[in-house]
């Protein structure tokens, strides 16, 4: 009869309902700690995937073709070929994809051309300025 005198007494003490609910607010606790950390590292873990995949994906800004100085001398040799005259000097600024050429006469008078790269047909365009 001793022992389960005994045994009455360890289940008052470590089986009560008290000891049961302070048992069950620290294992809730931990669940919801366990359950925040989880939350975390999931939500920092796709933040990161989203990010490595807009730095590997990124869309490519398409650059505005330039003229090249081998396009700018096939034009100036053009513009020489049309005969407006002696020509002093020819001076060409390029823009991008647009250059403005500048035709000195050696009567004085200026010739202006506007030289344009098509990018689709890869093409050269000339318009004369006055």
């Amino acid at each position: 009869m001793d022992d389960n005198k005994l045994y009455r007494q360890i289940e008052d003490i470590y089986l009560s309902g008290e000891r049961e609910k302070e048992f069950d607010s620290v294992f809730k606790s931990l669940r919801r700690k366990q359950a925040l950390r989880k939350a975390t590292f999931w939500t920092t873990g796709i933040a990161a995937a989203a990010d490595i995949h807009l730095l590997a994906v990124k869309p490519k800004v398409k650059k505005e073709a330039e003229l090249t100085p081998i396009q700018i001398a096939e034009s100036i040799t053009h513009i020489m070929e049309l005969g407006i005259g002696d020509i002093e000097s020819i001076s060409a600024k390029p823009m991008g994809s647009k250059a403005l050429v500048t035709t000195q006469l050696k009567d004085g008078s200026t010739c202006c051309y506007i030289m344009t790269l098509d990018q689709k047909e890869q093409t050269i365009t000339l318009t004369a300025n006055r």
